[in-house]
């Protein structure tokens, strides 16, 4: 989600960074991920100029919801928003009993059979839900797992950088798993699949309006959208296995990753197998997607990742 920087906002930060932030250490996990919903409810109360627009471009994607499923959804996207920025919080006391509250995995035999070929896999995922919760709770299990991410302070206030950005970086690094930059040397995400490790890495590229690699446009949604090829490449490059993770929001309000079996090699040339792998990838999303579309981070950029004809 994107939201503007001002004064407001520097104010939320330091209520959040410390007040909250000490309240979130003594809660249960569960309740904390309640304070999180919480939180959503009341930024999507007080909007009204971002529902809009929201709901815009969800109705434009998505043009068979009514107008009160749009409202849930846009209700829901706060509340995912909120979910996914404050539970860096709890990352330094998770232990495998605690994350197992409110996270568990499905398909985890897909990877261990990937992994048993040993030469690596990339773990390919879209920004849904809590992102970095099952790159926790893998590391937590004793995988040797790493995330190619997009971590930066650019464009925000003094306060945002100093006080939000760097105390996030601190936690993030109670993650049992190495998080390397995509815009830095490359090198060690090389040497992970190649050591039988587990990348994980996105299949929708990076929000911002951030461009990192080479990109291909699909049809995703009824359009012609950008979708990054990093993954489908560095499989194709190395041999490792690629395959797809989604996370979901379970009825009881905990959250569930599915690993998806290896995607299989269609194509006989590099630029068919990674294509084929991108549009596989994107087709999967869609499905996911489609039946949750609140967990997705990016509709406020939907517009910016189609292609000049479908926008």
């Amino acid at each position: 989600m994107l939201i503007n920087e001002g004064l407001s906002r520097d104010f939320i930060r330091l209520v959040v960074w410390y007040p909250l932030r000490w309240l979130i250490s003594i809660l249960p996990v569960r309740t904390s991920y309640k304070v999180f919903n919480l939180m959503g409810d009341m930024h999507f109360f007080l909007s009204k100029g971002k529902k809009e627009r929201l709901s815009e471009h969800i109705n434009s994607a998505l043009p068979a919801l009514s107008q009160a499923e749009t409202g849930k959804v846009i209700r829901g996207y706060f509340r995912i928003h909120y979910a996914n920025q404050m539970q860096v919080f709890l990352f330094p006391r998770f232990t495998l009993k605690s994350i197992a509250k409110i996270h568990s995995f499905k398909g985890l035999e897909n990877l261990d059979a990937a992994l048993r070929k040993g030469r690596g896999c990339v773990l390919v995922h879209p920004h849904f839900g809590p992102a970095q919760l099952p790159l926790c709770h893998l590391g937590l299990l004793g995988y040797p797992v790493m995330q190619l991410g997009l971590p930066t302070g650019d464009g925000l206030s003094y306060i945002g950088k100093n006080v939000a950005f760097r105390l996030r970086l601190k936690y993030e690094a109670a993650i049992p798993a190495k998080i390397i930059s995509a815009d830095t040397f490359l090198r060690p995400v090389v040497e992970c699949v190649k050591n039988n490790g587990v990348l994980m890495t996105t299949g929708d590229g990076a929000g911002g309006g951030k461009l990192v690699g080479k990109f291909m446009f699909v049809d995703f949604l009824g359009n012609s959208t950008r979708f990054p090829i990093g993954a489908g490449t560095l499989a194709y490059n190395t041999g490792a296995s690629l395959l797809a993770m989604f996370t979901v929001l379970k009825d009881d309000g905990a959250y569930e990753s599915i690993i998806h079996p290896v995607f299989e090699s269609r194509g006989t040339g590099r630029r068919q197998i990674v294509e084929a792998y991108t549009i596989a990838f994107a087709a999967k999303m869609e499905e996911y997607l489609k039946k949750q579309p609140y967990l997705w981070h990016f509709w406020d950029e939907w517009s910016d990742r189609l292609a000049e004809e479908s926008s």
